[in-house]
């Protein structure tokens, strides 16, 4: 996913990663670990959030609709979509094989039966880019702070290990999310915990 963001003077098509995306795949790698999940009839999942810890996921990635309609939808964790750093559109300007911040890879598709080659191309992010990552988490009146903070972790220690996007089996999708800064802002608000990460791929 591309779209267009200014950097200094200049403003630039550059891909990003989705929040949504980033999220998504976190509560995924989370509850494949804490939830029980079986199919009804249909094949849909059906999760099961018997463990505390377990129970903090709903409470932190919210309720979808389709999931409880009576339960209240307090979601506490906002992930925005993440941006490479002027430094890496810079750097992406510098080769002229990266346009817009992708390159493309050449692989091949080998028939086992007739050991036929089939080309294909595929674009890709350059390994080493860095993106900045805002998480947000809303700690409400009743909340353990450090009980949400600990399940975030976990689940980006998680995400750390796995990928994002497809071809994860073949080394596509590898991200790091690395802490550089937290704050809170003005204690008068709600109590929120802020982190600005950033994202290797």
């Amino acid at each position: 996913m591309k779209t267009y963001r200014k950097y200094g003077d200049e403003i630039k098509k550059v891909p990003i990663i989705p929040g949504s995306s980033i999220k998504g795949k976190i509560r995924s790698l989370l509850e494949l670990e804490l939830a029980d999940i079986t199919l009804d009839e249909k094949g849909n999942d059906i999760k099961k959030y018997n463990t505390e810890e377990a129970k903090l996921i709903p409470k932190l990635f919210g309720v979808g609709a389709n999931e409880n309609e009576n339960k209240p939808n307090l979601n506490r964790l906002i992930v925005r979509d993440a941006y490479p750093t002027q430094k890496t559109a810079e750097k992406w300007e510098e080769n002229e094989d990266i346009i817009e911040g992708g390159e493309v890879k050449g692989e091949n598709n080998i028939n086992r039966i007739t050991s036929a080659a089939t080309p294909r191309f595929i674009e890709r992010i350059p390994s080493a880019s860095i993106f900045e990552l805002e998480i947000i988490l809303s700690v409400y009146e009743g909340d353990d702070k450090d009980e949400l903070k600990n399940l975030i972790e976990k689940g980006i220690e998680k995400l750390n290990d796995s990928y994002i996007g497809g071809s994860g089996s073949r080394g596509y999708g590898k991200v790091k999310i690395e802490f550089d800064k937290h704050k809170n802002p003005n204690p008068e608000e709600r109590d929120k915990i802020y982190y600005l990460n950033k994202t290797k791929e």
